[in-house]
């Protein structure tokens, strides 16, 4: 069965991603500029191939009760800067679909390069009620994962994936923050027994993973 390539990208975000934002200002993430420059690479990779996307991103309400429970800043919410994407991820969107049953139900809407936005309150993007149907309607496909943070919300939006049965591969140095700390070791490991790949940005881009489309 012939499968295309898939780019989803988790919460590459201003929040998360920059000094300024709301976890930024916490020194929460002080060591994720070192994955940006990988981040426009794959990116750039994605672009030049017109490699579907899916841009899982946190997309809060003010006072949302996720802050509270788990202890967070308020962070993402829409309308304010805190939830626009870094340049480096900021593509536009050919569908945005929101945490709202019945918001999609296919099919995608016809694009050059498709872009699809998926708006999750959680960290997992498929707890958006829409997810098993964005993947089927992308069809037979192999996703490769980057965005923040290794342990948390990448490593749950890639088992969303695996338990609707797409294959994964997770692009190691644009993950972070916590890529070379314990416990974002810990969840790429715990991914690789779950069946999950690994690759380089070098690698992805000489393209080590076409390979996943015969």
């Amino acid at each position: 069965m012939n499968k295309k390539l898939v780019l989803m990208d988790v919460d590459t975000q201003e929040d998360f991603m920059l000094p300024h934002g709301a976890f930024g200002r916490l020194r929460a993430i002080s060591n994720v500029d070192r994955i940006i420059s990988n981040l426009k690479r794959v990116f750039d990779y994605a672009a030049d191939r017109k490699i579907t996307t899916i841009l899982a991103t946190d997309a809060h309400v003010r006072d949302d009760p996720e802050f509270s429970t788990y202890g967070f800043p308020a962070h993402c919410v829409v309308g304010t800067a805190g939830h626009l994407r870094i340049p480096e991820t900021d593509v536009a969107p050919t569908l945005v679909v929101a945490n709202t049953p019945g918001d999609f139900a296919g099919p995608f809407p016809e694009a050059d390069r498709l872009v699809v936005m998926v708006h999750k309150q959680h960290f997992a993007v498929g707890t958006n009620p829409n997810f098993a149907a964005v993947v089927e309607a992308l069809g037979p496909s192999h996703v490769f994962a980057t965005g923040v943070a290794t342990h948390g919300c990448v490593r749950q939006s890639i088992q969303s994936l695996l338990d609707l049965g797409v294959s994964v591969s997770i692009v190691v140095d644009a993950v972070g923050p916590d890529i070379y700390e314990e416990a974002g070791r810990a969840a790429i490991e715990e991914m690789k027994l779950l069946g999950v790949t690994a690759f380089t940005t070098d690698e992805v881009c000489a393209g080590a993973l076409e390979s996943y489309e015969a």
